[in-house]
C-alpha cells in the first residue's frame, strides 16, 4: 500500500536523524514526499505531508542546510494551518527560528510564524506556549535596542520558569547568555551556563552541552581566564566529533582560527579561515562571507597587507551607505596606511552623528575599538573622551570580534590609546600596564606587541629621562615579536620610534 510505504519512509527518516545520518534521512523523507505527491489529496495525505515536512526540516537543519530547513519549516507551518494542527504549527515555527538565529538572518518571517502559532495554540498548552514566547523574544532581539534587550531576555526567563518546562527554561537561559553581553553581567552569565549544563546533561540532545561549553569558553577568555577557557574549548572540540553536523564543523574551524590568531600563527589562521568559508558556503548562508572578511581583515592587518583589502572594504561601504558596518574598518585601514585625510573623512562621518551609526549588535564593540585606534591616530581629544566612556566597561576584559571570531586584545589597551590622545599620561600608563598584564596572561602575543609599541611611544613622547630606558625595552620587545611573526607594519612603526 502506498500509504504504508510513505509511513515506513517517514519512520526510517526519523530513525536516521536519531542516528546522526542526516543526509540519509533527507533522502528517505524526500522519497516519501515524492511518493505522497502521486496520491489523491485527502486530509490523511495532508497530515502525512505535514509530518514529513517537520522531519525533513529537522534533518536539513542537522545537515547544515539551514536555508532549505527554513523553507521546509515555513511550508510545514502552512500545512499545519490547513490541517488545523496548532501543535505542529508551533513545532514548525520553532524549527524555523532555531535555524534562523544561528547566522543572525533576517527575523521577519520567524516573528510572523511564531506570532501566528501563538494565536492558534489552545489556552491549555502552557509548555508549548512558553517555548513559542521565548523563541519570539529571541527573534525580536534583532528589532530591539541594546537598552531593551536585558528586559526582554529577563521577561522570557521569568516566563519559562513559571511554565516549569525544561526546554523552555533552557531556551530562555540560552537567550540571556547569547544576547545580554554587558560586561557587568559576566557572573550572572556563568551562573546561567552552570544551570544550562545541568539541563543539557539531563536532556536528549548532547549538542546543547557542546554549545554551552563553547559559550563558557568565550566568557572565560573575555575574563582573562585562559586556562579555564582552553579546557572548555577542548571539551567542545572533542564533543563535536560525534555530531556529524556541518554547523558544528564550521564553528570548530572558526574557533581553531581564533586560537591560531591569538598566538600569532597567521598562515595557519588563514588556512582555517579559508576552510571555514568552504564549509560555511556549503550551508548556503551568505553571512559566512562577513565572518571570513573579519578574519582576513585581522590577518592582513597584522601582516601589513591592508592595502590588499582596502578596495574590497571601500566597495562594501559604498554599497551599504552611511550605516555600513564596515565604515569603522575602512577608517582604520586608512589610518594604518597613513592616509590621514581619508581616515579623517571616514571618522568624521561617524563622529559627527555622535557615533550613532556604529552598529548596535555584536559588532558594536568591535567598531568602537577600531574607532578608538583611529581617534588616537588623529589625536582627537574631544572624541577620545566620548569613546572612553563607551569602552570603559571593558577595561578589565578582553574584546572579541564575535563568537569564535578574532580576539582584539585587552580593553585597557584601547583606553590607554584614548587617554594618550587626551594627554592624560598617568591614566594612559595605568591602562597600558593593565593591558600588558592581560595580554601576557592570555598569550595574545600580537596584542602584547601592539601594547608594548604604544606604551613605549607614549613614554618617549612624554619626554621624561627616567622613562627612556623602559620605553626602549618595550619597543625592542615589540619589534622582536613583530619580526618573528611577520608583522611588517608594526615592525616598521616600532623602528621609527626607536630611531627618535
Amino acid at each position: 500500500m502506498p500509504h504504508q510505504a510513505v509511513e515506513y519512509l517517514r519512520r526510517a527518516g526519523e530513525r536516521a536523524i536519531r542516528l546522526s545520518a542526516s543526509n540519509e534521512a533527507i533522502r528517505l523523507l524526500r522519497q516519501g514526499l515524492a511518493l505522497l505527491a502521486t496520491l489523491p489529496h485527502t486530509p490523511a495525505e495532508a497530515q502525512q505531508a505535514l509530518q514529513l515536512h517537520l522531519a525533513l526540516g529537522l534533518a536539513q537543519h542537522k545537515a547544515g542546510q539551514l536555508a532549505e530547513a527554513m523553507h521546509t519549516f515555513e511550508n510545514a507551518a502552512v500545512l499545519a494551518r490547513e490541517t488545523q494542527s496548532p501543535e505542529a504549527e508551533a513545532q514548525a515555527a520553532l524549527g524555523y527560528e532555531e535555524s534562523r538565529w544561528r547566522f543572525n538572518l533576517p527575523a521577519g518571517t520567524a516573528i510572523r510564524l511564531l506570532q501566528q502559532a501563538l494565536d492558534h495554540l489552545g489556552e491549555g498548552q502552557l509548555a508549548v506556549r512558553a517555548r513559542l514566547q521565548v523563541s519570539l523574544a529571541q527573534a525580536l532581539m534583532t528589532t530591539y535596542s541594546p537598552e531593551q534587550v536585558p528586559g526582554l531576555s529577563q521577561q522570557a526567563l521569568a516566563l519559562a520558569r513559571s511554565a516549569n518546562d525544561p526546554r523552555a527554561l533552557f531556551d530562555a537561559l540560552y537567550l540571556n547568555v547569547r544576547y545580554d553581553r554587558r560586561p557587568n553581567q559576566s557572573a550572572s552569565r556563568l551562573a546561567y551556563m552552570d544551570e544550562l549544563l545541568r539541563l543539557g546533561e539531563s536532556g536528549s540532545e548532547p549538542e546543547h552541552v557542546q554549545e554551552i561549553m563553547a559559550f563558557r569558553m568565550l566568557e572565560r577568555l573575555e575574563r582573562g581566564e585562559v586556562d579555564e577557557g582552553w579546557a572548555d574549548q577542548q571539551f567542545a572540540w572533542t564533543s563535536t566529533l560525534d555530531f556529524h553536523q556541518p554547523f558544528y564543523d564550521y564553528t570548530t574551524i572558526l574557533s581553531k582560527a581564533m586560537w591560531a590568531l591569538l598566538a600569532g600563527r597567521f598562515a595557519e589562521a588563514e588556512q582555517l579561515a579559508e576552510q571555514g568559508l568552504r564549509v560555511g558556503q556549503q550551508m548556503q548562508v551568505e553571512n559566512v562571507d562577513g565572518v571570513f572578511g573579519i578574519q582576513m581583515f585581522t590577518i592582513r592587518r597584522e601582516q601589513g597587507r591592508l592595502a590588499e583589502v582596502a578596495p574590497v572594504v571601500k566597495h562594501f561601504v559604498a554599497q551599504q551607505g552611511i550605516r555600513a558596518v564596515w565604515r569603522p574598518g575602512l577608517a582604520l585601514i586608512y589610518s594604518e596606511l597613513d592616509l590621514r585625510a581619508e581616515s579623517q573623512q571616514e571618522f568624521d562621518r561617524l563622529a559627527d552623528r555622535n557615533f550613532t551609526d556604529v552598529p548596535q549588535d555584536e559588532l558594536g564593540v568591535t567598531s568602537l575599538v577600531y574607532l578608538a585606534e583611529v581617534c588616537a591616530y588623529l589625536g582627537n581629544s574631544e572624541r577620545a573622551a566620548m569613546l572612553s566612556d563607551r569602552l570603559r566597561p571593558y577595561a578589565d576584559r578582553n574584546i572579541f570580534a564575535g563568537f569564535h571570531l578574532p580576539c582584539l586584545g585587552s580593553g585597557s589597551y584601547y583606553l590607554g590609546l584614548l587617554a594618550g590622545a587626551r594627554s592624560r599620561w598617568a591614566e594612559a600608563e595605568l591602562h597600558y600596564q593593565e593591558a600588558l598584564e592581560m595580554n601576557t596572561r592570555m598569550g595574545a602575543v600580537t596584542w602584547l606587541a601592539h601594547t608594548q609599541h604604544h606604551y613605549g611611544a607614549l613614554l618617549l613622547e612624554r619626554g621624561r629621562t627616567i622613562d627612556r630606558e623602559y620605553a626602549q625595552q618595550l619597543l625592542h620587545q615589540a619589534v622582536a615579536t613583530a619580526d618573528r611573526l611577520g608583522m611588517l607594519s608594526l615592525a616598521e612603526q616600532v623602528r621609527a620610534c626607536l630611531a627618535l
